[in-house]
Parts: C-alpha cells; structure tokens; sequence
C-alpha cells in the first residue's frame, strides 16, 4: 500500500511503523511518521505508544523523551506501559533522576503504578545509592495494596549486598521467604558473599 503511495488510514501506519521498529529499521519507521504528517493525519495515543516502545527498544531514548512530551502536549494520556517502557530506559541509561521524577509524577496523576512500575524505580534507586528512596518505594507500594514479587526480593538481595548492607539485605530474605518465595542459588550466593566481604 504504501508502495504505491496509497493513503492508509491512521491505524495502518500505526501497525507499519511498530513492525519497523520491532526489526530495528528505524530509518523506514521514521519514513512512515513523515507521511503521516504529511497527509494530516492525526495520530492517536495507540501511535505514541508504539513508537516510544519501538524507539526505547532501539535505545533512542532522547526520541522517545520527546515522543512522551509531544503525546502529553496533545492531552494523549500516557498509558502504564508507556511509562514503564521509558522510566526502564531511563534506569538503564543511568538516568535516575529522571526516571524518578517521572515515577512521581504518574504517582500524582491518574496512572496507577504496578509491581513493574515499583520494580524498575526501587532497582535504580539502589544502582544509585539512594536507599531511603528504596525503601520509601517498598513501603508505598504496601500502602496501595500492592505486593512485591520474587524478581523484587532477589533483586533487592542482589543490590543491597553489592553495596555492603548485610543486614537489610537479611531482612530482605526473612521478608521473602516469610511471603513463601522460593529462593534460588543466585540469592544465596549475593548473601554469601556480602557477609564474606564484611569478615575480610
């Protein structure tokens, strides 16, 4: 369709620019964009989300970013996805503060947070040495009801040994074990070691 120069609707190049996007052609998707601007289509908040997806996958976060923006300049509302995808790129390019300023504000609006959403702020958190922030994170999410998983545990466990506290990473395994996870090699292994670098 697009080869004989056609003209789709929104939804067709909505679907075309996420199938480039997920083979990485991002060239090709950018194309597509062009076109919808060009023939004054409107895209939807399906649009945005797509390409926040496939430019985050592609680690073009600064493209994404301003996807995000535009999407809210418009009154499009982000989605929980929408916000997870990029507060996870954010977090592995080492943007933490970015990626928490974004964590409160979906928190002060009308996205609901999820264990994902928890997840991803409470490990960056920790990458970052801010612990108090971690743990104000743990107990929010208890507030709203919410309950951390085995991924939440380990990866507290992973972290709060790497940077030397034994002790709350102790904690961390009584409170996983008494929420009836079971706990792999890897945990007793991060534990192991913390309390080995406390001796030497």
């Amino acid at each position: 369709m697009v080869k004989r120069k056609k003209v789709g609707d929104v939804v067709t190049y909505t679907a075309l620019i996420g199938a480039y996007l997920k083979e990485g052609n991002v060239g090709k998707a950018m194309e597509l964009w062009k076109e919808v601007l060009q023939l004054s289509l409107i895209p939807d908040s399906r649009t945005y989300s797509v390409m926040i997806d496939g430019f985050c996958k592609s680690n073009i976060i600064n493209i994404a970013k301003g996807l995000f923006s535009k999407m809210r300049s418009l009154g499009l509302m982000p989605t929980l996805p929408d916000y997870n995808t990029l507060m996870a790129s954010l977090c592995r390019e080492g943007s933490f503060e970015q990626a928490k300023r974004l964590f409160k504000e979906m928190v002060d609006g009308r996205v609901q947070p999820d264990v994902i959403s928890y997840n991803i702020t409470v490990d960056s958190a920790i990458k970052a040495g801010d612990v108090q922030f971690a743990n104000e994170l743990l107990n929010d999410m208890s507030r709203r009801g919410l309950t951390p998983d085995a991924f939440t545990f380990s990866m507290l466990i992973h972290r709060l040994s790497r940077l030397g506290l034994v002790e709350e990473a102790k904690e961390m395994f009584e409170r996983m074990t008494a929420c009836g996870f079971s706990v792999d090699i890897s945990v007793y292994d991060s534990l192991i070691k913390g309390f080995s670098a406390m001796i030497h």
